[in-house]
């Protein structure tokens, strides 16, 4: 357990829009100011469009690719590249790959709980 974590131990939970989330830091094992998580979108999936009122937060992206957008900004991420993101900023990836697993570290601070996003409807 604390303060070790292998990646294999920690439950995986699936959202709604198919990502695959393993928190492996934050309020679960008593981390007060941050979070940080495993996220697996695999091909075809995204995070869908969103916005934090008051955390920021950061996708480190450490396997595939992404379409990420950040407000107005659309670009390719791909292993390597991080993104920090600004309280308020609208903001999603999307994984165009048909075979590859887009696969990131975020970060949040304050530390994520169900109730930090703010969704934000778009038109099909």
């Amino acid at each position: 357990g604390m303060p070790y974590i292998a990646l294999a131990d920690i439950p995986e939970f699936v959202s709604p829009t198919g990502e695959l989330v393993r928190e492996i830091s934050g309020l679960s094992n008593g981390m007060k100011s941050h979070s940080v998580a495993h996220i697996t979108i695999p091909p075809g999936k995204a995070a869908p469009l969103h916005k934090h009122p008051v955390v920021e937060e950061v996708y480190c992206i450490i396997g595939g690719s992404g379409e990420m957008h950040l407000g107005d900004d659309i670009r390719m991420v791909k292993a390597g590249d991080s993104v920090a993101i600004p309280v308020e900023v609208p903001h999603k990836i999307i994984n165009k790959s048909e075979s590859e697993n887009l696969v990131m570290l975020v970060t949040c601070c304050p530390p994520w709980t169900p109730e930090v996003s703010d969704f934000i409807a778009e038109a099909d």
